[in-house]
């Protein structure tokens, strides 16, 4: 691992497409800005290893036995709310 000192205003650059610079410094957290190409994914690595993870599989069956598509899918939306509500 390279270990790099930098001040706040300094930046260092990875590969040609990639720069990373220090915003500012707030007590004991680091503020940075990083300049990367659209096809270069940028995350924090607590959510990079969350989006790596296997996402489980999930079938919800109505009480005829079959799978409900629409039951499926009401995990991922909110109901609407309707003018009288």
């Amino acid at each position: 691992m390279l270990s790099l000192t930098r001040c706040a205003g300094q930046s260092i650059q990875i590969g040609d497409n990639t720069r990373v610079k220090v915003l500012r410094i707030e007590g004991g957290t680091v503020v940075l800005g990083i300049q990367a190409s659209d096809d270069v994914a940028v995350h924090r690595l607590e959510l990079y290893r969350r989006l790596k993870e296997p996402v489980p599989s999930v079938t919800v069956v109505d009480p005829t036995g079959k799978p409900s598509l629409r039951s499926s899918l009401a995990r991922f939306f909110r109901p609407r709310k309707t003018a009288s509500q």
